[in-house]
């Protein structure tokens, strides 16, 4: 059901190997995420919580793109 809604508007499933997560596009977004937090060194739960919400408003678009189009230049090397 979901591979057919995904089909329906023209994009297509690709299934990743097992255990890849270099072909995630997540996995490149919680690597900056880590980064961030190692440069920022939250020491509370407060600060954790807003050392992430500061994170996430200052992602851009261009920035998640970019994540998706690296995942389909090495998606090519498979």
């Amino acid at each position: 059901m979901v591979i057919q809604a995904i089909e329906s508007v023209g994009a297509k499933v690709l299934f990743l190997p097992t255990y890849s997560p270099e072909l995630n596009p997540i996995e490149m977004l919680w690597s900056k995420l880590k980064a961030f937090l190692r440069k920022i060194k939250p020491r509370t739960r407060k600060d954790l919580d807003a050392a992430v919400s500061t994170f996430i408003t200052s992602l851009q678009q261009k920035d998640l793109l970019g994540y998706f189009l690296e995942t389909e230049a090495r998606t090519v090397l498979i």
